[in-house]
């Protein structure tokens, strides 16, 4: 999926964590996992090709935010979920467009 397709995917899911639409939340978040996942592995992968571990830093962020995500989703943090969605992970797929 690309990037800002899945973005645009994401703040909709974001939006209805607060609008506490939980349950329409959760359906779309599931479905969007697999390619969240992905992007996200791909964004690793590259970060970990730049020269003298300069992307150490963002790749670390990166993996702490997809802990945080499932931490988040298994504790049920609606806003938690909300603001990594909307926030984070969206800042983190705009590298993969550069």
């Amino acid at each position: 999926m690309e990037e800002q397709k899945l973005t645009e995917q994401l703040k909709a899911c974001a939006d209805l964590f607060y609008q506490n639409h939980e349950k329409e939340a959760y359906q779309m978040l599931a479905n969007l996992l697999v390619d969240v996942s992905g992007k996200m592995q791909t964004l690793t992968e590259l970060l970990a090709q730049l020269p003298e571990n300069t992307g150490m830093t963002m790749q670390q962020k990166v993996r702490d935010d997809l802990q945080e995500l499932v931490t988040s989703y298994q504790y049920k943090d609606a806003l938690a979920l909300a603001d990594l969605l909307y926030y984070d992970i969206p800042e983190e797929l705009e590298l993969l467009e550069e």
